[in-house]
């Protein structure tokens, strides 16, 4: 199987686990909690979008770009200020270890918005640049799920 279809599946099977999930859980979260999972799902839409742009032989600047700055805006210091001692509820798959582990958190968090500054202000992109990237964010998505998700 190509590179292309292994992002595109392993992506799409994160998204949709990712939607079914928020599903369930945004309906008794609120505060913080509910920011942080609206924030997941923004950037869940914007891999969704992000896969869908790398699959254009011609590549839209100004709608990765816009990619780019949705990643940065829902990541970095924003994102690891979203999981503050005691918002870890029943409603939230987030693992409380995230607030012992918040610096390694964080430097997940802050790899994702460096991949996210990069589709941000790159002016030109080819499709296989633009799915090495996509792979890079499925990356860190996976490695921080599989360490701060609790599945339920």
């Amino acid at each position: 199987m190509s590179l292309k279809r292994n992002v595109s599946a392993a992506l799409g099977v994160i998204y949709l686990g990712a939607l079914a999930s928020v599903a369930l859980a945004h309906s008794g979260a609120t505060g913080i909690v509910k920011e942080r999972m609206d924030g997941m799902l923004e950037l869940g839409k914007a891999l969704k979008a992000l896969s869908a742009e790398a699959k254009n032989p011609s590549p839209s600047t100004s709608v990765v770009n816009q990619i780019g700055a949705s990643i940065v805006a829902q990541s970095g210091e924003r994102l690891a200020e979203r999981f503050p001692e005691g918002s870890f509820p029943t409603v939230s798959e987030a693992n409380p270890i995230i607030v012992d582990e918040m610096d390694k958190f964080l430097q997940l968090s802050t790899a994702l918005q460096t991949l996210g500054v990069s589709l941000s202000i790159k002016k030109e992109f080819s499709p296989d640049e633009l799915r090495e990237t996509l792979a890079a964010l499925g990356d860190n998505c996976k490695a921080c799920h599989a360490e701060y998700r609790i599945e339920k």
